[in-house]
């Protein structure tokens, strides 16, 4: 039972960490896309 708990908070732990990621490489992706519009204006 202990052991399945703290699997499931890895799992969890992983979960957000995945999220994460995901959003910083949008945000770059973003970001990146903004400053090339900047640079045709």
């Amino acid at each position: 039972m202990f052991y399945k708990v703290e699997h499931q908070k890895k799992t969890l732990t992983l979960q957000i960490y995945i999220i994460y990621i995901e959003k910083q490489e949008l945000s770059k992706k973003y970001t990146s896309k903004i400053k090339i519009g900047h640079d045709f204006n």
